[in-house]
């Protein structure tokens, strides 16, 4: 059976043939995507699920990045006011002040700053729905310049280093308040 072609311009006082240019402008809309990016499915999804899965791995070190804070005397208040990449830049303020420069604080450092923009991108950086390949979009407006090493990996690339930068500020954040304990202590005592 033939489709009857409609015509380009609907006469929009007639409701029925409005409705009929609609239905047919969406049905070939869709089957010219399908045609198209027969991935698009697919690849939505699994980026949905990797934001997930990183924002989630965000939110638990989030959570104790702002322990950390609330015990360096950080006002609660103020805490509560900062965003994600805020909290990471006070934590990476009170280590650069109160830690000697050496290899465990600077690679601690550089770690907090690559989660930080990664979770950015995870937050804010659309699919890649065009070239095919499951990643973000590689535009370089999305990024800042020290996000520039995660432009054009790929998906899965970054979900592991997500994963193994989630893991490294988890166990260093037991590390951190070792290192702090002894400084905040003294403090207090000076305090009273």
């Amino acid at each position: 059976m033939e489709e009857k072609k409609l015509p380009k311009l609907p006469d929009f006082d007639n409701q029925e043939m409005s409705d009929k240019a609609i239905d047919y402008m969406i049905k070939k809309s869709i089957e010219r995507t399908k045609e198209e990016k027969p991935n698009l499915q697919e690849h939505v999804q699994k980026i949905q699920n990797s934001r997930g899965a990183g924002l989630e791995s965000a939110i638990m070190t989030e959570q104790v990045i702002k322990a950390i804070l609330i015990y360096m005397g950080l006002k609660e208040d103020k805490i509560l006011s900062l965003t994600y990449g805020g909290k990471i830049n006070e934590l990476i303020k009170i280590l650069e002040k109160n830690l000697e420069k050496d290899g465990w604080r600077d690679e601690t450092i550089k770690n907090l700053r690559r989660i930080k923009g990664l979770r950015n991108i995870y937050a804010h950086v659309p699919g890649d729905y065009e070239s095919g390949i499951l990643r973000l979009d590689p535009s370089e407006n999305y990024y800042k310049k020290a996000e520039e090493e995660f432009r054009s990996k790929s998906l899965e690339e970054m979900n592991e280093i997500f994963e193994d930068l989630e893991k490294d500020i988890m166990k260093r954040t037991m590390e951190i308040l070792k290192k702090l304990a002894p400084i905040r202590e003294k403090e207090k005592i000076k305090s009273h």
